[in-house]
């Protein structure tokens, strides 16, 4: 799996080899802007990603840390979708998911959503 370097709280993304699935990793509290500039590094590796790829947004260990945040990420997802994702899942659970078109409760549900 190709990766971003990831030191700790913050965002990871990371592209599979064969550049059909691109995985986000949220961990830590983020602003409105700092969901921003993660799904902006999403976009970035998601234009290295065949047509038609998914997305895996794992927002487990996400926290917002204001009231726009979570609208953000939901926003950018769409994105994702917008820059030629067939499909963006969002794994965790409560508010974290709230906005989200597709979810799971851990990345293995997560990738059984992408295979249905």
């Amino acid at each position: 799996m190709s990766s971003t370097t990831h030191s700790g709280p913050g965002p990871e993304v990371n592209r599979d080899p064969d550049g059909n699935r691109l995985y986000l990793t949220l961990s830590g509290s983020f602003t409105t802007a700092a969901v921003v500039a993660a799904m902006a590094q999403a976009r970035h590796a998601a234009e290295h990603c065949d047509p038609g790829f998914s997305v895996v947004v794992d927002a487990r260990e996400f926290s917002a840390a204001d009231d726009g945040a979570l609208s953000a990420l939901a926003e950018w997802e769409r994105v994702l979708g917008f820059a030629g994702a067939d499909a963006v899942v969002r794994v965790g659970e409560g508010e974290t998911v709230s906005n989200a078109e597709l979810s799971a409760s851990d990345r293995r549900s997560a990738e059984q959503t992408l295979a249905e």
